[in-house]
């Protein structure tokens, strides 16, 4: 048994580069970068706000990593009703 989810093996995520610093100021400190840190801290920036983003691990290391990414509960379909729907190619693609 693992103790990570298999995909991690295929697909480890992106590595971000530290700050050498901490910023002298923000407008938003945003703790946690999950699926909810990470929305929130890009709305603020496109917005205008000077914004970073503290995640003690891995971006994505926690439920948005193991949780497989189904923030859609419609994309929990058994894999034949996918090929069925969507043929083989997009099917295969979306389990």
């Amino acid at each position: 048994m693992k103790a990570v989810p298999f995909w991690i093996d295929d697909y480890p995520g992106p590595t971000f580069p530290r700050s050498p610093e901490l910023p002298r100021r923000l407008d938003v400190a945003v703790v946690g970068g999950g699926y909810t840190g990470l929305s929130a801290a890009l709305a603020l920036a496109r917005g205008g706000a000077s914004v970073a983003v503290f995640e003690r691990g891995r971006i994505g290391s926690g439920a948005s990593s193991v949780n497989g990414g189904q923030l859609c509960p419609g994309l929990k379909k058994a894999p034949a009703e996918l090929f069925t729907r969507y043929g083989e190619d997009l099917g295969r693609r979306l389990w």
